[in-house]
This record gives structure tokens, sequence and C-alpha cells, in this order.
């Protein structure tokens, strides 16, 4: 499962699951950190022009590690939410040992440090256990390693959010033409007190919408 298609919201919980490509950014990546090249980066915001939504490309080591500060503060506070573990836990399913095998380490292909010793009581695990701080040290490590982090603004409407998900759509498939992997870090887009710090970090003038990192894989990370 992944953590981006669930959401706090008031009253209960709402989903936002990515279909068809954007489905395949679901998964977390570990980058080899190496910076991408000026080509590629046009040709990034390039295939991203025109979707009607406002994109930053944060590619600086210093604010690349202050966004994903924000990724590990919001972590901390989704998971603060019973109703948040409990949403991850009814969604949380074991991963097979065949696709373990394929996508190498677990600390870099799994979304949630489950132990594979009682993988039943998986679910349980998840919701009863407040895993924040694993969960904020891992994906701050995987965020900040990313060379690209991309912030994809705009209005909470239904056409500022479908204007979202298609510059994420387009820049994912970008991204697996140039021979990269993408992969979501929205919790900042979840947790609406750390968006708003991150939207006024860049002066943004919607909200933050998808947050996006782009780069190499560390081999035997993404497959």
């Amino acid at each position: 499962m992944s953590l981006q298609s669930v959401k706090p919201g008031t009253g209960g919980l709402a989903e936002k699951t990515p279909s068809g490509i954007l489905s395949r950014a679901a998964r977390r990546v570990d980058f080899d950190g190496e910076p991408l090249f000026p080509d590629v980066l046009a040709f990034l915001r390039g295939v991203a022009t025109g979707s009607g939504a406002s994109l930053r490309f944060v590619t600086e080591e210093g604010e690349r590690t202050a966004v994903a500060t924000l990724v590990a503060e919001a972590e901390r506070v989704l998971f603060a939410d019973p109703g948040y573990r409990l949403a991850l836990g009814s969604r949380w399913r074991p991963r097979p040992a065949e696709e373990s095998e394929q996508h190498g380490d677990e600390d870099s292909g799994a979304l949630l440090p489950v132990p594979d010793l009682f993988p039943g009581l998986g679910s349980f695990y998840v919701s009863e256990y407040d895993l924040a701080d694993l969960q904020a040290r891992r994906d701050f490590r995987l965020a900040a390693r990313a060379p690209l982090l991309v912030v994809v603004a705009a209005p909470e409407t239904p056409e500022g959010r479908a204007a979202a998900l298609e510059a994420a759509r387009r820049l994912v498939g970008a991204a697996e033409e140039a021979g990269l992997a993408a992969c979501f870090f929205n919790q900042p887009v979840f947790a609406p007190e750390v968006g708003r710090r991150l939207a006024g970090r860049f002066a943004l003038d919607a909200p933050p919408q998808v947050l996006l990192a782009v780069g190499v894989p560390r081999s035997g990370s993404h497959g």
C-alpha cells in the first residue's frame, strides 16, 4: 500500500489513490544521490509544462534537506492520528518472498518497517504501534538523497487536483523514459500545517498537491 493514498480528514479518512502510471511511483526508492544532468532537468520541465499546475524543482542540497525535514515532520503528525494508523493497517499486505528478492533490501522497498517474523500480524502491528520515528527517519534519508524533488502546486479544487495529478503522471512517465525512478513523498500534502510551511518556503501561489522525488535508483532498490 502507499502512504500517499491515505489522508486524515475531518470526521474520517479520505483516499487519494494514484492509478495507472502513478501507481508505479507508490513504492519508496533509495536513490544513488548523483545529481541529474541539466539536459535531463530541462526534459522533465518541458514534459510537465502545460499541465495547468505550478511546479518547483528543488535540486540544491540544503533545500532538499529542508523539504526532507518537512516530510519527516509530517510523518510524525500523521502517525499521531490513530485513525491514520488504522487505515494503514487495514490496507497493509505482506510482500511475497519473490517480490522481496526482486526489490532487494526491505528498507528501500516496503513502505513500512514491519518485521517479517510474523507476517500475518503485520496489519495489527501497523495499526497498534506508533512507527512515526522509524518511518520519519527512513523517509528523511530517502527524500534527502533524491537529487530532484518536485513540488506540484495547484488550487484545492477538483480541476486543480486533476492538473496536479496530470503533472505527476507526465513527470513519472518522463522519468521512466529517461531511465530514472520516481516516488511520492506526499506526507506534507496530507498534514495541512506542514503543507502550508512547504508552500511558504517556496512562495507557492497554491497549496502543494504532490511531492515527487526523481533520480537514479541504487541497485536493487526499485523494480
